[in-house]
């Protein structure tokens, strides 16, 4: 306990300098949980977008779909997918879906693109791309012709809200087959790949497009009520239909790789970061804490010629190296965690810094990025800062320890 109180009193005989010792560990832990926590933000809202605007957080589908995206690969009964989907309590909502490539023409032209045949009910839960409708409607009739197109497929094509178009897709038999559409809406996404590649139309008009039965899908997409429930959920549906034949589940990194890739590859630079932080901030401490104890060399000459063991002054300075870390990362939390809220309320404007829309994977980035700081990131950030302070303090207090008391006494 005594050796504490002297540690305590050694700190602030010095006050400027344990100041900014202090100061520069809470900066380097507020900038370290400011940069994780819009990391962790931004990675959160790019994942729920992505699985909003396409197969949800988890797909399931046949195995065989995934390969070669062909419309004869589907699931034929989903009603005890559905079933189970619907005791689960992490699952938001489910939407069955219908996928495929097409043709559209007007007497304008004709371009290439990807449809997405949806239950208008359903989607109205979580879709995405109700938000996103910038004229006319959204889908309202599983069984009508209406279609929602992006805003780039309809100046191509020059239609507007009401205009006719014609879709046409090969079938299940390998025939060509058309069906007559009417645009209901269009939306703007910001991504020019989705505004101009995607349009949705009714499930069951696919179906009679394609030639399906009453119950076919291409798949089910699964939106979750927290996309960090992702690995878990999955884990679930594979064990509960694993006795289904044909039928695979996957979660949005199988489905959306260029998405998870880039994720993983901007989380390993962040963390490379971080990594930097801690050495600076590691090299102060160091820095500080040794010039505290060569300033000192005299005085702890003194008390090992009083009779304290150099293990007691060893103790003694990783003590104030413990003390220096305690009250760095206390500050440093508090404001960091203060610093994360704000963050999450208002969000850092990154149009300050550009006007261009980033899109990454088809997801443009929002740009007003909110921070959402995980408790996991946050106590290993905190603890590796302390663990940090404590052993740069290790040297500092070796070296004093192993002051020969009649050397350092004959040098003053």
């Amino acid at each position: 306990m005594w050796l504490i109180k002297l540690a305590w009193r050694n700190l602030w005989r010095n006050k400027r300098r344990t100041l900014i010792t202090i100061s520069s560990l809470c900066f380097g832990l507020i900038l370290a949980l400011v940069f994780i926590g819009l990391s962790d933000g931004t990675y959160g809202t790019m994942i729920d977008n992505a699985a909003r605007l396409g197969a949800g957080h988890i797909t399931i589908e046949h195995p065989g779909y995934r390969k070669s995206l062909a419309t004869r690969y589907t699931l034929n009964d989903t009603a005890p997918l559905v079933r189970h989907l619907n005791t689960m309590e992490s699952v938001e909502g489910w939407a069955p879906r219908i996928s495929g490539q097409a043709m559209l023409s007007t007497s304008y032209g004709s371009v290439g693109a990807a449809f997405t045949a949806v239950d208008p009910r359903q989607e109205q839960k979580s879709s995405l791309f109700i938000k996103k409708v910038v004229k006319g409607s959204y889908l309202t009739d599983s069984d009508g012709r209406g279609a929602l197109i992006g805003i780039k497929i309809a100046r191509r094509l020059k239609v507007s809200v009401g205009s006719k178009m014609v879709v046409t897709a090969n079938n299940l038999q390998g025939e060509f087959s058309g069906e007559l559409l009417r645009v209901v809406g269009i939306f703007e996404t910001g991504s020019a790949m989705i505004d101009g590649y995607v349009f949705q139309i009714p499930l069951d008009r696919a179906r009679k497009l394609l030639g399906m039965g009453d119950d076919e899908v291409s798949h089910l997409a699964v939106f979750l009520d927290n996309q960090r429930k992702t690995d878990r959920a999955e884990q679930k549906l594979r064990n509960a239909f694993a006795g289904i034949k044909n039928t695979a589940v996957l979660s949005w990194r199988e489905v959306m790789p260029d998405l998870a890739a880039y994720i993983e590859i901007d989380g390993a630079a962040n963390y490379i970061f971080q990594v930097i932080i801690f050495i600076i901030i590691g090299a102060g401490i160091l820095n500080t804490i040794l010039m505290s104890v060569m300033e000192r060399r005299y005085e702890f000459g003194v008390h090992l010629c009083l009779g304290m063991s150099p293990a007691s002054l060893l103790v003694l300075v990783i003590i104030e190296a413990v003390l220096l870390g305690l009250m760095g990362t206390a500050a440093g939390t508090l404001l960091g965690l203060a610093g994360n809220y704000y963050f999450t309320v208002k969000g850092l404007d990154m149009t300050l810094f550009t006007r261009e829309n980033i899109d990454v994977s088809g997801v443009v980035l929002d740009p007003i990025l909110y921070s959402d700081l995980y408790a996991e990131h946050l106590i290993v950030i905190v603890v590796s800062v302390f663990l940090l302070t404590v052993l740069v303090g290790i040297y500092p207090a070796l070296k004093a320890a192993r002051s020969v008391p009649i050397e350092v006494l004959r040098k003053q």
